[in-house]
C-alpha cells in the first residue's frame, strides 16, 4: 500500500505545506541515523523528554530527503525546499498510519503480549508456519507504542500473517495498541512478577494486557490451554488436539511456550506434518545480536540462526553504528522463505546492504547465488558454509566490521568460531537491552529536564570500557563519570563523544585531561592553582571544571570553612569555568536518614554560595544510584547512575542482572578414593570422583575463599549445581561431577540467571560491587543487544 501526502494529511489529520510534491510514499522513518537515500520516505519528528527529532530536519533536506511529517511549523527557508505534513502530536500520526495499514490488510493478525515469553511464542509460531505462510512479524521486541506502530507499517501486499508483539510499561497503554493491531486471533503468555513497578499487583497487570484482546475473534491463554505433557527421558511430548508433538527441551517454560504456540499454528490453518516437522527443530532462540572480539582486532557482530528479511535492516543499522574506521562486510545466507517471491526479496535485500554501504558481502548457499547478479558491490559467493571455512579469499582485516547473519540450517555458528579471537575460554556476558532497562527505570523517577550520568569506571564495574559507554551514549547518557585520566581517554579513543568528568586527576595527568577533553574534578585550592597554572601555560580559558563539596562523606572536597577562598579564586581566574558543584552521599541507601538530610541542607547553602558570585549557569549534582529513588529532593540538575544500571543496589525497582559470568569445562577425569585435588592434594574423599577442570581462578578475580566446597556453580547442560573440589588455583577451578553426565566443552555458569551474582559474593565473604569489579581483564566481554 502506498500514500500520497495528501492521503498522509487525511488519515493524521494535518495540514499539507511546503513545495508541492507527486512523491509516493511506502516507508516512513523514525530514525535519521537510518536514512539511507531511501526512496518514497516520509521522515516522522517524534519528540520526548530527552530528544527531538525536529531537530535533524535540515540536516536530512541536506541529504536529499524532502518529505517530513512534523508537530512544529518549518523555519520559512525550509518550505521552500521540501513538503511537510503538519499535525497536533507526531506519535498520534505515526500510530494513525499503522492503524490505516492495519485496515487496509486483507490477511490474519495474531497479538501478543505476556509478561514472559512474548518474543519466544513469537519466533516459534513464525517458524511452524513459515513454510505454508508470507508472515510479517515484530522485528526483535518492538512492542511499544513506536515499535507496534512501525512493526504495522511493515506489512506488505504479499503478506498472509502479521504476528505483532505488544507490550505495555503503564496503565492506560493497551487500548491505544489494541486499537493499532486489532488482532484475529490473541495470545496471552505468562503474567508473571516482572513489569509490575506502574500496578498495584498481578491481576490489575493482566487486566491491562487483556484489553489487547476486547474484539479479537479468539484468545488463547498461555494458563488455560488444553494440551497434556508426557514426560520421558530427556524429552516431553506434547499432546494438542489429538496429535503428538515433540520440541526438543524439557523445561518447563520452553514446553509451555511451545505448546502455546502449536495451538495457534494450527488455529492458523498449518497442517499436523509441517508443524510436527518444524517443532522437532525449536530450538532456544538467539534473539539478540551478540557483539564479539574477531581475529585481527576486528569486530562481529553475531546474529547466527536468523536470516528474515524483516531482521535484515535492524542488523545493518546496527552493523553501521558500531562501524570502526575499517570495511563493512556481511555473510548472509539464502533466506527462508515462499519460492515464487525470491527475486524481489533478493532486490530488497542488495538495495538495503548498497544503502548501507557494505564493503564486501560474502553469499553462502544456491539460492542467493542465483540472483547475485542484481548486486552491484563487491561479492564473494559459495554454495556451502564448509566451501568458505576452507577458502582463505576472506581474512578479517584490523577495524574489520564483520555481521554474520543465516539460517540455522547453514551453521554459521562454525563461522563465528573460526573468525572469533578467543583467548580465554571464560567470558562475561552483557546484556545491553537489560542495561537499557535498568536506565529507564531510573530515569523514570527523574523529571524531564533532569541530566544523568554514568558512572563507568573501573571498566563499569567489570562489564567495559567504551562498548559499554558507546551503547549507553545511543540511549541518551548525558554525561560520563570515570575515576581516572587513563579511563576518560579510553572512551574518547573509543569514539565517546559525551561529556566526560574524571573525579581524580594531577599534576602528571593535565596534560591528557586537555588533550582529549576531560572534564576534572577539583577538590582543594592547592589542585585549583596548579591546573589554573598549567591552563596558563596553555594559554587555555574557561575550561570545564567540577567542583566537589565535601559536606559529610568526609573524602576529598571543599567543606564550608573554605567556600570564601573557592570563590574568590573562581571570580579571578577566567581559565576555568564551572561546569557543575556536586557532592557525594554517605547514607542514601537508608531511607529517611539524618545525615543524608544534613548533607542536601548543606549541600544547597553552599553551593548557592558559589552559584550567586558566579555569572554564568552550573549544573549541580548530588544523587548516587540509592538517592535518585530515596531522595528525590535532591535530583537537582543532574544524577549519578552507577551499580544501579547493573541491576543491583535499589529495591522497590525491576531492574534485572547484566551480566553473567561463564566457563567451559576443558577436561573430564576420574580421581581414585583416598586422593586429594590440586595444590596441597586437599579435599580427599573415601570414594572415587569425576571432577571437571574449568580454565577460571584467582587470576580471573575468582576468590579462593570458594575452595574446598564453599563454592558452587550451575551446569547449564543439566541444570545442576557443581561444588567446587580443592583449592582454587591462579588458571584453573575443579569442580565435583560425580553422578552427572559432564563432557568436556560443557558450559558452567559461575553466576548468572542461576547463580545470582549476590550468592557468590555471599560465599566469598563479599558484596557484589567487589565481585564484578575483581574480573579480570583477561576475562573476555561479550555484549548482547536487540537493535
Amino acid at each position: 500500500m502506498t500514500w500520497t501526502l495528501e492521503d498522509i494529511a487525511s488519515i493524521c489529520d494535518g495540514e499539507l505545506n511546503g513545495s508541492p510534491s507527486n512523491q509516493v510514499i511506502n516507508s516512513v522513518l523514525t530514525d535519521s541515523r537510518r536514512f539511507r537515500n531511501q526512496k518514497n520516505t516520509v521522515f516522522l519528528a517524534l519528540s520526548g523528554p530527552r530528544f527531538d527529532g525536529h531537530a535533524y530536519i535540515e540536516e536530512l533536506i541536506d541529504k536529499g530527503l524532502h518529505c517530513f511529517i512534523v508537530s512544529k511549523k518549518p523555519k520559512e527557508n525550509l518550505l521552500e525546499k521540501a513538503s511537510f505534513v503538519i499535525v497536533r502530536d507526531t506519535l498520534d500520526a505515526l500510530q494513525s498510519l499503522a492503524t490505516n495499514k492495519r485496515h487496509t490488510f486483507g490477511g490474519k493478525v495474531i497479538g501478543i503480549t505476556g509478561s514472559n515469553g512474548k518474543t519466544i511464542v513469537k519466533e516459534w509460531l513464525y517458524q511452524l508456519l513459515r513454510s505454508r505462510f508470507s508472515i510479517i512479524r515484530s522485528p526483535k521486541s518492538y512492542n511499544s507504542q513506536v515499535g507496534v506502530a512501525l512493526s504495522l507499517l511493515q506489512i506488505r501486499e504479499e503478506h498472509d500473517i502479521a504476528i505483532i508483539e505488544a507490550g505495555i510499561s503503564e496503565p492506560g497503554e493497551m487500548v491505544r495498541l489494541e486499537k493499532m493491531i486489532r488482532p484475529h486471533l490473541g495470545i496471552l503468555t505468562n503474567i508473571g512478577t516482572a513489569h509490575l513497578a506502574n500496578f498495584k499487583d498481578q491481576h490489575e497487570l493482566r487486566h491491562e494486557k487483556m484489553l489487547l484482546f476486547a474484539n479479537c475473534d479468539e484468545t488463547l491463554l498461555y494458563d488455560s490451554l488444553d494440551y497434556s505433557v508426557k514426560r520421558e527421558i530427556d524429552s516431553s511430548v506434547l499432546t494438542i488436539e489429538g496429535q503428538n508433538y515433540k520440541p526438543p527441551f524439557t523445561d518447563k517454560a520452553s514446553v509451555s511456550n511451545a505448546a502455546i504456540a502449536i495451538t495457534a499454528a494450527l488455529r492458523l490453518g498449518g497442517k499436523h506434518a509441517d508443524i510436527q516437522a518444524a517443532c522437532a527443530e525449536l530450538e532456544p532462540i538467539a534473539l539478540r545480536l551478540e557483539q564479539l572480539k574477531g581475529i585481527n582486532q576486528s569486530l562481529i557482530i553475531n546474529d547466527a540462526y536468523n536470516s528474515d528479511l524483516s531482521g535484515l535492516e535492524i542488523a545493518l543499522s546496527d552493523l553501521d553504528t558500531r562501524a570502526r574506521n575499517g570495511r563493512k562486510i556481511v555473510i548472509l545466507s539464502d533466506i527462508v522463505m515462499d519460492t515464487s517471491v525470491e527475486a524481489a526479496v533478493y532486490q530488497q535485500v542488495f538495495d538495503l546492504l548498497e544503502q548501507f554501504k557494505i564493503n564486501l558481502l560474502v553469499t553462502i548457499g544456491k539460492q542467493i547465488a542465483t540472483y547475485a547478479h542484481l548486486y552491484k558491490g563487491e561479492h564473494l559467493s559459495y554454495d556451502r558454509t564448509n566451501d568458505f571455512l576452507g577458502d582463505k579469499a576472506y581474512i578479517p582485516q584490523p577495524d574489520d566490521t564483520i555481521l554474520i547473519k543465516g539460517a540455522r540450517d547453514f551453521h554459521f555458528e562454525q563461522i563465528v568460531n573460526q573468525l572469533e579471537d578467543k583467548p580465554h575460554a571464560t567470558w562475561l556476558e552483557i546484556d545491553l537491552d537489560k542495561l537499557s532497562h535498568n536506565v529507564g527505570e531510573y530515569r523514570k523517577r527523574l523529571p524531564a529536564a533532569c541530566l544523568m550520568m554514568a558512572m563507568v569506571k573501573a571498566m563499569s564495574y567489570g562489564a567495559g570500557d567504551s562498548e559499554l559507554a558507546s551503547h549507553l551514549e545511543r540511549q541518551g547518557i548525558d554525561y560520563f563519570g570515570v575515576a581516572y585520566t587513563n579511563e576518560g581517554k579510553v572512551l574518547r579513543d573509543g569514539g565517546i563523544s559525551a561529556p566526560i568528568l574524571v573525579m581524580n586527576s594531577d599534576e602528571a595527568s593535565y596534560a591528557s585531561i586537555i588533550e582529549h577533553k576531560l572534564e576534572p574534578v577539583i577538590y582543594s585550592l592547592q589542585q585549583l592553582d596548579s591546573f589554573v597554572r598549567f591552563l596558563l601555560l596553555k594559554g587555555v580559558q574557561e575550561y570545564p571544571v567540577h567542583i566537589e563539596l565535601d559536606t559529610g562523606m568526609h573524602r576529598l572536597g571543599f567543606d564550608g570553612t573554605s567556600l570564601s577562598d573557592l570563590i574568590a579564586m573562581l571570580q579571578s581566574q577566567p581559565e576555568v569555568h564551572v561546569q557543575s558543584i556536586f557532592s557525594h552521599l554517605a547514607n542514601s541507601e537508608i531511607k529517611n536518614d539524618d545525615l543524608t538530610h544534613t548533607q542536601l541542607r548543606r549541600f544547597e547553602e553552599w553551593s548557592n554560595k558559589i552559584i550567586e558570585r558566579l555569572s554564568y549557569p552550573v549544573l549541580r549534582h548530588i544523587c548516587n544510584t540509592a538517592g535518585i529513588v530515596n531522595y528525590p529532593e535532591g535530583h537537582y540538575d543532574m544524577v549519578r547512575l552507577g551499580i544501579g544500571m547493573h541491576g543491583f543496589g535499589q529495591e522497590g525497582l525491576t531492574l534485572e542482572n547484566v551480566a553473567s559470568l561463564y566457563s567451559t569445562v576443558q577436561q573430564v577425569k576420574t580421581i581414585p578414593a583416598g586422593e586429594g585435588i590440586g595444590y596441597g592434594a586437599t579435599d580427599m574423599s573415601e570414594t572415587a570422583r569425576r571432577i571437571g577442570i574449568i580454565p577460571i581462578g584467582y587470576a580471573d578475580g575468582l576468590s579462593r575463599q570458594l575452595s574446598n566446597g564453599k563454592g558452587e556453580f550451575f551446569h547449564v547442560r543439566s541444570g545442576k549445581m557443581l561444588a567446587v573440589v580443592g583449592r582454587v588455583c591462579m588458571d584453573m577451578t575443579m569442580i565435583d561431577v560425580s553422578g552427572i553426565d559432564v563432557k568436556e566443552g560443557d558450559i558452567i555458569e559461575i553466576f548468572g540467571p542461576n547463580m545470582p551474582v549476590e550468592s557468590l559474593a555471599k560465599k566469598m565473604d563479599t558484596i557484589s560491587y567487589e565481585v564484578l569489579t575483581s574480573i579480570s581483564s583477561r576475562v573476555n566481554r561479550r555484549y548482547l543487544h536487540s537493535h
